[in-house]
């Protein structure tokens, strides 16, 4: 218990320095706070009170106030979203009433790093270390982004240090025998090369304890975590970034649901790296951009069953590959941003029986191929007081299963389909301090069937029955149709802001599953 104690005492003594000077370096930069800058909800960086749609920042002091370094719980306490958490590191999120999600590769709310996909169906994979900001979009942003970004976005910003090399250290440890370290630095190794750079871990020992007093067993797990990015201005008017980050999750037991009590624990290992080239820059009222991105998630569970060999289940890798090019012309007080953006994801699996040999997974290997091109306007009218941002975006998807080994159920077989995504917002404010403030958005969005919906197939022993489920290879995308309309106040130098919004989302073509026979 006094080791205990002494590492919370460190823990709050180091929290509270690293604060006192988050809040020194913010007094000194009052001034950049005022205008807060976006980028999520136009692709391109924009004033936050000039933007229509409805936008949440989690700033640094949020991340820094935060004790937890999961992202998923960082966003439950600084924002009004939906949020899934389970034992086990299985997170997700999700905005406007959708039903949060913790796996697969579509979703219906879009996770970014910088603009670019993050390449994680697991958010428990994504820490806080090397964040500087998020921004959420609510509403739906498939003009922008194509599918996916039905109830909205969350755009996780990366930190980009300048000046004088900072370094920190936090440590600490807590009940259930957990502790954690991490470490960061960042800053100008010459005038014209910067960088950042993190390295955390973190244990715990014991499994924890429920609101009713009783231990939940198989909840213990390790974590480790690093980040590296380097950049450089190669003139006064282009930039250049590369980064990359990598998670490790080990021996991280999973106790299944309450029902089975302490007998069907499982245990698995997980791996998430990847990284991406940015390139921007300025040529006249140009203001291009171009992102080459790349990551892998990979996964592994082992069963524990009691009274059962203990054996691997479940392997599974998913592969994302893209680019991103842009163009932002600024002309007169309005900007036009486009620009074409391309995804190429792979997913593996493979199954086991309890004598270790193999068996047919629950969804073929697939792979899901996309083009997007899309248009973004934003005019300023009556001295910047009326705002009109419309978009709109043509995707192209191919989605393929492939031959699966074991997997004899279904043919392999591909599909391709298109969606057209507009939308447009307005904004006004109706007193020209900008305290007082009108805002609508409409907007539609999409997402496609994944190939386990279409072709996957299981079965399961429940009692004397055999329970099949099985896909669809008919599926449409699911569409939207979302309206809202709201109100806001925003007194910048009390540093008060208030937001009442009402919003209506349609969705056709939901995909669901239906029972179809008692047999």
């Amino acid at each position: 218990m006094k080791g205990l104690k002494k590492a919370m005492i460190l823990t709050v003594l180091i929290s509270f320095l690293n604060l006192s000077q988050f809040c020194l370096a913010k007094s000194k930069n009052k001034a950049a706070k005022l205008e807060e800058i976006v980028v999520t909800a136009t692709r391109s960086e924009v004033k936050k009170e000039e933007v229509p749609s409805v936008v949440d920042i989690i700033n640094p002091m949020d991340l820094e106030t935060t004790v937890d370094r999961n992202i998923v719980r960082v966003l439950k306490k600084s924002s009004s979203i939906d949020v899934i958490d389970y034992p086990g590191v299985l997170s997700g999120i999700s905005i406007r009433g959708f039903r949060p999600e913790f796996s697969g590769i579509t979703k219906h709310t879009l996770i970014l790093i910088d603009g670019r996909p993050a390449g994680a169906t697991n958010l428990a994979t994504i820490l806080k270390d090397n964040i500087e900001r998020i921004e959420i979009l609510k509403g739906p942003a498939s003009a922008l982004y194509g599918g996916e970004a039905m109830g909205g976005v969350v755009n996780i910003i990366t930190k980009k240090s300048k000046g004088k090399i900072q370094t920190s250290f936090t440590a600490g440890g807590g009940k259930f025998d957990t502790y954690y370290a991490s470490s960061a630095l960042g800053g100008n190794i010459t005038k014209w090369l910067d960088f950042d750079a993190s390295l955390s871990t973190k244990n715990r020992n014991s499994d924890f304890r429920m609101g009713n007093g009783k231990k939940r067993d198989n909840t213990t797990y390790k974590e480790r975590y690093g980040s590296l990015r380097l950049g450089s201005a190669l003139s006064d008017r282009w930039r250049i970034d590369v980064k990359g980050d990598w998670y490790a999750g080990r021996d991280i037991m999973c106790p299944n649901a309450l029902f089975y009590e302490d007998k069907r624990p499982s245990e698995k290992d997980i791996d998430c790296y990847g990284g991406d080239i940015s390139l921007t820059g300025k040529i006249g009222a140009h203001e291009p951009h171009f992102t080459l991105y790349a990551s892998h998630e990979e996964s592994e569970y082992t069963k524990k069953y009691k009274g059962q060999p203990h054996y691997k289940s479940y392997e599974g890798e998913i592969e994302w590959l893209g680019t991103q090019i842009q163009d932002r012309y600024h002309f007169l007080d309005h900007d036009i941003t486009a620009g074409v953006d391309y995804q190429d994801i792979d997913v593996e699996s493979k199954s086991w029986r309890s004598d270790g040999t193999r068996k047919a997974p629950w969804q073929p290997d697939h792979e899901r191929k996309n083009v997007g091109i899309f248009v973004d306007t934003f005019f300023r009218f009556f001295q910047e007081r009326l705002i009109i941002d419309a978009g709109i975006r043509y995707d192209w998807f191919k989605l393929k299963t492939k031959h699966t080994p074991y997997k004899t159920d279904f043919h392999p077989d591909s599909e391709t389909f298109s969606h057209v995504s507009p939308r447009v917002g307005l904004k006004y404010f109706l007193t020209e301090d900008h305290v007082f403030q009108l805002h609508s958005t409409v907007g539609t969005a999409f997402v496609p069937p994944q190939a386990s919906q279409m072709a996957g197939y299981s079965e399961r022993k429940v009692g004397n029955t055999t329970m099949i489920t099985r896909g669809n290879s008919d599926l449409d995308p699911e569409t939207s149709l979302t309206w809202d309309i709201g109100f806001s106040i925003h007194k910048i130098q009390w540093g008060f802001f208030a937001d009442l919004t009402y919003f209506y989302t349609d969705v056709d073509n939901k995909i669901s599953k239906v029972k179809v026979s008692d047999t």
